[in-house]
């Protein structure tokens, strides 16, 4: 799925291109690839609706082409790969109706045919904090931030299929990932605050056995989230494609990353402007933890599975692209290692601290 505005932009136009030109003919084969393009597929949407007013929603998934008719109140998404079946249908049973609802359309194209309720509410980044709002909408962003909170701890209560087996699969993938991180000489020179951080988190890997497999959404950005803009309640998400059974806590990486501050051209800037009893950032952070915590009761303890949570939570970062280009080897000669820099030394020292119990 992808977020939905009401006119494509021209980032939109490159993806869309991208997608056609690129994506889809590596995937097929340029012979099939051929047999649908673009206009094939708003014909088809068309088609299936049975209306006219189809339009490409404003952000494009990397694997997927999607429309969207206002008319029909449906979205119809055209994907490189076909959605895992069992965990839409664990996300709805978890998540009720925040969960839109998504069928396959069954037809003899070479693309799966996805076609889904219009997600409720507007797409949070019409409705973020301005980076100069005066005065900040504390109140609605706290409820937004709270409600991702709930929406996090929820899971717990639904255990998802698996076993200590895949708890200890994810510990070596990610004790692997921390030595690559560490391996880049680059990364080691221009960033040894962030590179001390992750040593000593590798140290406290064992404490992720303390954790629960949960269903866990892989990309919880403002633009799978969609919200009420009088309030800041969340009233759905969406693009559950990359969604698995992990371990609880890797997707609060996205409060970090997305709701308590912002990035302006080079630098990573949190909300540190006053706010009742600390800063607008404190507020907002305080509030999303009270929440977890409140909501997770009965199946997790602060006081036990805290520093565990908090190096889920770190691991969640440490998996973000930008530490994935820095594990697999870029340097200081590429232009995007000094882009991924910026994020990695920004958000990893802001995280809470592990420490054992």
């Amino acid at each position: 799925m992808a977020c939905v505005t009401n006119k494509p932009q021209a980032r939109t136009r490159t993806s869309i291109e991208q997608f056609f030109r690129q994506t889809l003919p590596l995937r097929l084969g340029r012979s099939i690839a051929s047999e649908v393009d673009e206009e094939t597929c708003n014909r088809f949407a068309q088609n299936i609706l049975q209306v006219e007013d189809i339009q490409p929603v404003d952000s494009q998934g990397v694997e997927s082409y999607t429309l969207i008719s206002h008319s029909a109140g449906r979205t119809v998404q055209f994907r490189l790969d076909r959605l895992d079946g069992d965990i839409l249908a664990q996300a709805s049973t978890v998540y009720g109706p925040l969960v839109p609802k998504i069928s396959l359309f069954q037809c003899n194209l070479p693309l799966p045919i996805y076609i889904a309720d219009i997600a409720v509410g507007t797409n949070l980044p019409k409705i973020l904090p301005a980076l100069d709002a005066d005065p900040f909408p504390l109140a609605i962003h706290k409820r937004t931030v709270v409600d991702l909170a709930s929406f996090i701890a929820r899971a717990v209560h639904f255990p998802a299929p698996g076993d200590r087996g895949a708890t200890g699969s994810t510990i070596d993938a990610t004790s692997a990932h921390f030595n690559r991180l560490l391996n880049n000489q680059s990364f080691m020179r221009l960033a040894p605050e962030v590179a001390c951080i992750i040593d000593s988190l590798r140290r406290h890997i064992h404490l992720l056995e303390k954790l629960p497999l949960v269903l866990t959404h892989a990309d919880l950005s403002p633009c799978n989230l969609f919200c009420d803009h009088l309030d800041g309640r969340i009233t759905a998400v969406i693009d559950w494609s990359r969604a698995r059974a992990d371990i609880f806590g890797f997707s609060i990486w996205s409060l970090y990353e997305c709701f308590l501050g912002y990035r302006d051209g080079d630098k990573f800037t949190f909300y540190d402007g006053p706010a009742d009893n600390g800063t607008i950032r404190e507020v907002l952070e305080h509030a999303f933890w009270e929440e977890l915590w409140s909501s997770a009761v009965g199946v997790l303890d602060r006081e036990k599975h805290g520093s565990a949570v908090r190096l889920a939570l770190a691991i969640g970062v440490l998996n973000r692209p930008y530490f994935n280009e820095i594990a697999d080897g870029l340097d200081e000669g590429d232009e995007q290692f000094v882009n991924d820099l910026i994020w990695a030394r920004a958000i990893l020292p802001a995280l809470p601290p592990v420490v054992d119990p």
